[in-house]
């Protein structure tokens, strides 16, 4: 997979070519923005399924293209994965009155 960056009105897109290898596919690590996802060559999301949260995307048909090329813009985070400093048991007892 290779990413470019393409600028467009003071937003990053990031513009990635995948193989479809199999029914689901994994565009990024962090969350798309929603309704910026573009899948070059279909007009409607007829064919496939875009979670955004996960950044993933579900081909519904057995018959797809082999190669896809998706233009999209993305969030600087995950909202999947746990962003935290301190697990709450370890720290559950610092805050009682004495």
């Amino acid at each position: 997979e290779t990413a470019a960056y393409m600028k467009h009105k003071h937003l990053f897109f990031f513009s990635t070519a995948f193989k479809l290898s199999a029914n689901i596919i994994r565009v990024d690590t962090n969350a798309i923005v929603p309704k910026t996802f573009i899948v070059s060559g279909y007009q409607s999301p007829a064919d496939y399924t875009l979670n955004d949260f996960e950044a993933t995307i579900f081909w519904k048909t057995t018959t797809r293209p082999d190669s896809i090329l998706v233009t999209y813009r993305r969030f600087p985070y995950s909202f999947t994965q746990k962003k935290y400093k301190y697990d709450y048991d370890s720290i559950k007892f610092n805050f009682l009155a004495c």
